[in-house]
């Protein structure tokens, strides 16, 4: 009896100590170290530009698949064959702010398309100093911003940005022009700055150039300026290649994780 109880004692002594211990760490209980996350404060350091711009593409991507899929559902060019309830009232032009298909796939999406080019955009001027004045990635991502702004203008009836009062489309068709014509003559000056006009820099900033002309003839269109539509227009079919494009790549996978250069 006297060897049970002492082992009783040693074992009651040991669960205390241990319980000890494991409150004295719960202040680290949930701590990561994690080596491969970029820290907040290294966001505006030039050796992560290019993985900012490239975000922007990775996230402008599969939004303009499903951009593309129930726009053409809600203007009858498609037909939507699925059973789910909310897809259906798509197809009947009946979508109010409750409708989880269109905040999830389209909505929600595109505002983050939006965000992270303002976003990148401020942290590659930031970043890069007066050389982002001549740097493509700064163009591209003014570029698809331009065409986020433009898509909402053209979706929504009106849309708040960044928590302000909401915009009508033609303030948002402003701020798409503002973007397109910034990112003209960032393109413009990254050609420039090129010793050779057939550089794979001085190629994609014609590219981003041509795009971004076509986003302004589009927004001008838009805005029932067609003088200035026509201009834009005229530009890029006097002075793109017979055989130019840009393209969106479409992903198969749910949030757009698969490789690709995106639009241009």
């Amino acid at each position: 009896m006297t060897t049970l109880r002492r082992c009783s004692r040693f074992t009651t002594v040991l669960a205390l100590a241990g319980a000890l211990v494991t409150s004295g760490a719960c202040n680290e209980f949930l701590a990561v170290d994690n080596p491969s996350a970029i820290q907040a404060e290294d966001l505006t350091d030039p050796r992560y530009a290019t993985l900012i711009a490239n975000g922007v593409v990775g996230e402008f991507q599969p939004m303009f698949s499903n951009l593309a899929w129930w726009n053409g559902v809600f203007a009858d060019e498609l037909y939507n064959r699925a059973v789910f309830f909310e897809e259906g009232l798509i197809d009947q032009r009946n979508v109010t702010e409750t409708n989880g298909t269109f905040s999830t796939f389209l909505y929600g999406p595109l505002h983050r398309t939006r965000w992270l080019a303002d976003d990148g955009a401020a942290r590659l001027k930031e970043a890069m100093g007066d050389t982002a004045t001549r740097d493509l990635r700064l163009a591209r991502v003014l570029a698809y911003g331009g065409y986020s702004y433009l898509y909402l203008a053209e979706m929504q009836c009106n849309s708040p940005i960044d928590r302000s009062a909401p915009k009508s489309p033609d303030e948002l068709v402003a701020l798409a022009m503002a973007r397109f014509t910034e990112a003209v003559a960032v393109a413009t000056a990254a050609r420039a700055a090129q010793p050779l006009p057939t550089t794979a820099t001085a190629l994609g900033a014609d590219s981003i150039r041509f795009l971004s002309l076509i986003g302004s003839a589009r927004a001008s269109l838009y805005a029932n300026k067609a003088t200035e539509a026509a201009a834009y227009a005229a530009t890029v079919i006097a002075q793109a290649p017979a055989n130019w494009e840009a393209r969106v790549y479409y992903s198969a996978t749910r949030r757009g994780r698969t490789t690709g250069s995106g639009i241009a």
